[in-house]
């Protein structure tokens, strides 16, 4: 959450500071206020960022429609998908023979072999459809421009699941999914802001990559834990004027 009150508050100062060369700085597609961008962001998604174990490689998907309410600012809408998620990063595998149940503790005490793993992981997958309403943010005189955007989506989840690794001693692993138990809140709302460059490609489009950090204000589930989904990705964005 800090990390999003940063960028929020880095945004909101450099348009401020970009008042004064918005006149020259024309961003919009000339006699075209209307248009269409395609966005695809690879992302790492995690719930704490200090464990780097515990990020999982997420990507996020979408295309939106955009109108220029002035030369240098621009809000934007449309769809977009989601896989969020999380890792529970390496552990090693407990477990006990059956048998010696009552006297064996539920940890390594048999002889290594490749037939029980040595260590496992969970990553946890979330898929949502968002409503994003974004606003678009930038300024310089040439090709290339400083770009920062701020906004949230109200996002649906599509469905959920897990994808068990194991680990064997002679270093293959094995994939195991499947959907997890109990229930998960249908509806979360995200806040994302970032800040990154733009490229005019023509007179009417342009890419640009934006380094972008999405925070899920709502928990996941109804659990005590206060689990909510956070990720940071590269957004690549490309834009074409059509109207």
């Amino acid at each position: 959450m800090k990390t999003f009150l940063f960028l929020s508050s880095t945004f909101l100062l450099l348009a401020l500071i970009g008042k004064q060369t918005a006149a020259q700085d024309s961003i919009s597609f000339p006699n075209r206020k209307l248009y269409i961008a395609i966005m695809v962001s690879p992302d790492l998604g995690y719930l704490d960022a200090s464990s780097i174990e515990q990020f999982k490689i997420d990507c996020t998907a979408g295309i939106n429609v955009g109108y220029q309410l002035k030369e240098s600012i621009a809000i934007e809408t449309g769809l977009l998908y989601y896989d969020k998620g999380y890792s529970t990063g390496w552990d090693e595998y407990y477990y006990f023979d059956p048998l010696d149940a009552p006297n064996v503790p539920p940890y390594n005490t048999y002889t290594p072999n490749t037939t029980i793993p040595d260590y496992y992981k969970v990553n946890y997958h979330f898929k949502y459809i968002g409503i994003p309403v974004n606003a678009i943010y930038q300024s310089g005189k040439l090709k290339w421009k400083f770009v920062a955007n701020f906004g949230g989506s109200v996002d649906f989840l599509i469905s959920t699941k897990y994808a068990f690794i194991l680990e064997f001693e002679n270093g293959n692993k094995e994939k195991v999914t499947a959907k997890p138990a109990g229930d998960y809140n249908p509806i979360n709302v995200s806040l994302f802001a970032g800040i990154g460059v733009a490229y005019k490609l023509t007179k009417f489009s342009s890419i640009s990559m934006i380094p972008t950090y999405n925070y899920g204000l709502l928990k996941i589930d109804d659990s005590n834990n206060p689990l909510r989904l956070q990720n940071t990705g590269l957004k690549v964005k490309y834009s074409y004027a059509i109207k």
